[in-house]
């Protein structure tokens, strides 16, 4: 059979299930994901492979090879910028009302780094923030990456990337030598979930902060734009939406004011003047 089919197969399925693009020039990135599926599967060829998703396969194969698709790459304070912006949008907000309640969204949480970076912000802002004040839904479709994510547990290559060192003496707990563990103090601001940014519900006027960093990249623009949709509906009056670096609303048909602190951009829901 003629290759270009059976990557042709696996990008459509990737599409319909996830909207990540994978166009005819990029198949060559299949291949190592293909072969570790064959491995899962137990199967010789990508071929095979794909006549057994034919067929139909399990949840647990389909969410296997998904997990392979989506690019799971992230670090603690990724970027800096975005989390030091927040701290100061976070100090303007109890300035203004100690007692306010705070729900922020990690819509694409990946392994955790960038929920727990965000806990640690806001600890850092006050440590008197009470769970029932502050608290952070961390999503993403890898049933895997939120199962790390979830038992918070970094190798030590992994908390020396972006993680200073006073904070991680404070946040985290040794486990062994190669081994750090979150501490529950962190873990109690935080409720992990599976969620599908192209298929799931939104829930409206949910959330003051979203942060969905990487993610629209993958998207093509109709879909990136019913995806920002459905986000700007899930923001409360004068919520902000946080964007990776080089994503932007350019081309999505969608408006909403651009501001700055300390060369970080965010979006401004202005549905309320009075933002955040």
């Amino acid at each position: 059979m003629d290759k270009t089919l059976i990557y042709k197969f696996f990008a459509d399925f990737i599409y319909e299930k996830t909207g990540i693009v994978y166009l005819e020039k990029d198949y060559y990135r299949l291949d190592s994901r293909l072969k570790a599926l064959c491995n899962f599967c137990k199967v010789s060829t990508p071929e095979d492979a794909m006549k057994l998703f034919k067929n139909g396969v399990s949840r647990s194969v389909q969410s296997f090879f998904l997990d392979l698709a989506t690019n799971n790459e992230t670090y603690f304070f990724r970027d800096n910028r975005p989390f030091d912006a927040f701290s100061k949008l976070l100090e303007r907000v109890l300035a203004d009302n100690p007692s306010r309640k705070i729900n922020v969204w990690s819509c694409a949480c990946s392994t955790g780094q960038e929920p727990y970076s965000l806990v640690i912000k806001a600890l850092e802002v006050s440590s008197v923030l009470l769970p029932s004040r502050f608290q952070i839904f961390a999503s993403d479709i890898s049933l895997e990456a939120l199962e790390k994510a979830k038992n918070g547990i970094y190798q030590k290559l992994e908390v020396s990337r972006g993680m200073p060192e006073e904070m991680l003496k404070k946040y985290f707990q040794q486990k062994n030598e190669t081994q750090w563990q979150v501490k529950d103090k962190l873990k109690q601001y935080i409720q992990f979930g599976e969620f599908n940014l192209f298929k799931d519900a939104f829930i409206s006027d949910s959330y003051d902060i979203i942060f969905c960093r990487n993610v629209l990249i993958y998207q093509n623009s109709e879909n990136k734009s019913e995806i920002l949709s459905n986000i700007f509906r899930s923001l409360k009056k004068g919520g902000i939406l946080f964007l990776g670096n080089g994503e932007s609303l350019i081309g999505t048909g969608h408006q909403m004011r651009k501001e700055c602190i300390d060369g970080a951009f965010y979006y401004l829901n202005e549905r309320d003047e009075k933002a955040a």
